[in-house]
């Protein structure tokens, strides 16, 4: 059995299509696309009530992260941290609430604790460099780094689908 290579595990959120992407990472690169979903994947969680609404969400990303998990493994690589990155706040049932997503993330950083997780919201800058705003959880400074510098990669690879392997999901939510 060989020695597997230590990963960040990467799942990247799109609210405004409902759709997923995950990534891994090694420490000193390249990033390795794994899995997509189809868009629409996450629209069951929108027309339910809030806490139904964090279930789902809750659900969901855990099963994307098994698979996730699964695929890095496949390559010869464990996770050692996983980010979540949201491109935008996550729509929540209350009107004006901006609580699912806080809660989404607080709830999976203490809930899943090895390896670590930290969920970090994408902000575009006006010089069109892209900032990340922690949302929950630590990321330590090797991943960190990775990450950041390995973010525009990951970014620009979800415009190339064929790149990446199709989740397969059940149509029942």
């Amino acid at each position: 059995m060989t020695d597997r290579s230590p990963g960040l595990l990467v799942v990247l959120v799109d609210p405004p299509r409902l759709r997923w992407f995950v990534a891994g990472i090694t420490a000193g690169g390249p990033v390795v696309p794994l899995l997509r979903s189809d868009d629409g994947n996450l629209s069951p969680y929108v027309s339910l009530a809030f806490d139904e609404q964090l279930s789902f969400l809750r659900h969901r990303l855990c099963g994307v992260l098994q698979r996730g998990s699964d695929r890095l493994y496949q390559r010869d690589m464990k996770a050692r941290q996983i980010v979540v990155l949201l491109s935008d706040l996550l729509e929540a049932a209350a009107p004006g609430s901006n609580g699912l997503t806080p809660r989404l993330a607080e709830h999976l950083v203490e809930w899943l604790t090895s390896p670590p997780i930290a969920f970090f919201l994408i902000e575009r800058r006006a010089d069109d460099q892209t900032e990340l705003t922690p949302l929950a959880g630590t990321i330590d400074a090797e991943w960190s780094s990775a990450l950041r510098l390995n973010l525009a990669e990951v970014l620009a690879m979800t415009k190339e689908p064929e790149r990446w392997e199709l989740a397969k999901w059940k149509s029942s939510a």
